[in-house]
């Protein structure tokens, strides 16, 4: 958290690789206003069993929010995706 101290109280966006996204990160920044913007491994603690259970056809979506505001989502498709979420 300290490289990231100049983006804290700031409602800034911060994009990682599924090296350092995590659940856990996307609360501490939720709390102290930036927004963590990533993919994430399937093996990552605190993602939610149904979301990575579910067995999706082409153009399904599936996602959940926690009591924090994280989301998690999972889509499937063949095309790339290119859309970003402003809440």
């Amino acid at each position: 958290m300290k490289v990231m101290d100049v983006l804290l109280n700031a409602d800034r966006r911060v994009f990682a690789d599924n090296w350092y996204t995590r659940i856990p990160l996307a609360e501490q920044l939720i709390q102290r206003r930036p927004r963590l913007i990533g993919t994430i491994r399937s093996n990552r603690r605190g993602i939610p069993k149904h979301v990575l259970e579910k067995k999706l056809k082409r153009g399904s979506v599936v996602a959940e929010q926690n009591q924090l505001g994280v989301v998690v989502l999972k889509w499937k498709d063949k095309r790339y995706f290119d859309g970003i979420h402003y809440p």
